[in-house]
């Protein structure tokens, strides 16, 4: 019994490592909409430091691994917030060609820290602060290109950007983003424009087949993430990570579908039945049933998390509910990934 239950929780691990970045989102997502209740961005990013600054002081007594984890990312939320222009996207054509700049050029002070600190920016806290940061980057940005007007279709332009990506990475002999001065530089801005790119074309693709049949709009969506799962894995590296936000999108669209579950428990139990027939499989497992696991646990996530949103208590209690929500999912995810250490890994 021993086994096949820690082949289980390997299987687990696998999955919720896959998408952590979009879990971290949805929860950070929730934290920052609840303290957006009860405090300024300013207000925010002052209290979050002075929290930090007490968790590390009390870190060196107990350990505070998924407090000190929500704290990190929300810094990161409250930061990007305070370099974003103010109500850029709705804006004139000026106010949105500034907006689009300032909250592109903000990509570039992770990687202006990375120079200053490596070891401080290599931290797993900083890290997932940073793929929350780019997530976010991608869901503010998106609306903006979708206001642009190219002269052509929205496709063809994301498809030629992703050719001439993918062309400039093979000039390079290597990832986009590499040790070259400015390439560290934009990296993270490379990184977050992929995703931006994936964002765009999707949008573009629900927007161009929302009178379609619902099955044929699931279908769409299907093939979007399985051809970005093959490409991650077999051709372009520069997509992996945008792989988990690209489940992410295709998760809250299926919901928009009213495919998936509003209702927490339904949703729960959609997820834990999605991840046994994937466990079940085993080495008879394919790439859709992996993407089909990580769709269920995503669109779960968003449920809890929009459950805290929409709650009817005073922002204090909201706050407290959205942090716990915070604690408990960065909790899992350690617990996940300590207990499966050292467990052998199957094909997933």
């Amino acid at each position: 019994m021993t086994a096949p239950f820690s082949e289980v929780r390997a299987d687990a691990s696998r999955v919720v490592g896959r998408i952590q970045a979009a879990l971290n989102f949805s929860v950070a997502v929730a934290l920052q909409t609840a303290l957006n209740t009860v405090l300024s961005a300013g207000e925010q990013l002052a209290v979050l430091v002075l929290l930090c600054v007490l968790v590390q002081e009390a870190a060196k007594l107990t350990r505070l691994d998924s407090l000190r984890s929500v704290l990190v990312v929300q810094v990161g939320q409250t930061l990007q917030g305070l370099l974003v222009y103010k109500n850029w996207a709705s804006g004139s054509t000026l106010e949105l060609a500034q907006g689009f700049l300032i909250n592109t050029l903000g990509l570039c002070v992770p990687s202006v820290l990375e120079l200053l600190s490596p070891q401080f920016m290599q931290s797993e806290y900083v890290q997932s602060a940073l793929s929350v940061w780019l997530y976010q980057y991608a869901t503010a940005t998106r609306e903006v290109l979708m206001r642009v007007d190219f002269g052509v279709s929205s496709a063809v332009v994301c498809l030629l950007a992703f050719a001439l990506a993918a062309g400039a990475q093979r000039v390079a002999g290597s990832d986009l983003g590499g040790d070259g001065g400015l390439a560290r530089l934009y990296k993270y801005v490379v990184r977050a424009w992929h995703m931006l790119l994936v964002n765009w074309l999707l949008r573009t693709l629900t927007l161009s087949i929302k009178e379609a049949p619902t099955a044929l709009q699931i279908a769409m969506l299907a093939m979007v993430i399985i051809v970005v799962d093959a490409l991650a894995l077999e051709s372009f590296s520069m997509l992996r990570d945008v792989r988990g936000y690209t489940v992410f999108r295709i998760a809250g669209e299926l919901q928009g579908l009213g495919v998936l579950s509003s209702d927490r428990t339904s949703a729960l139990a959609a997820a834990l039945v999605a991840f046994c027939a994937h466990t079940g499989l085993g080495r008879l497992g394919s790439r859709v049933t992996t993407i089909a696991a990580e769709v269920f646990f995503v669109a779960s996530a968003n449920v809890f998390v929009q459950s805290v949103q929409n709650g009817a208590e005073a922002g204090a209690q909201q706050v407290l509910r959205a942090g716990l929500v915070c604690v408990l999912t960065y909790a899992l995810q350690a617990v996940l990934n300590n207990q499966t250490e050292h467990v052998p890994r199957a094909p997933g």
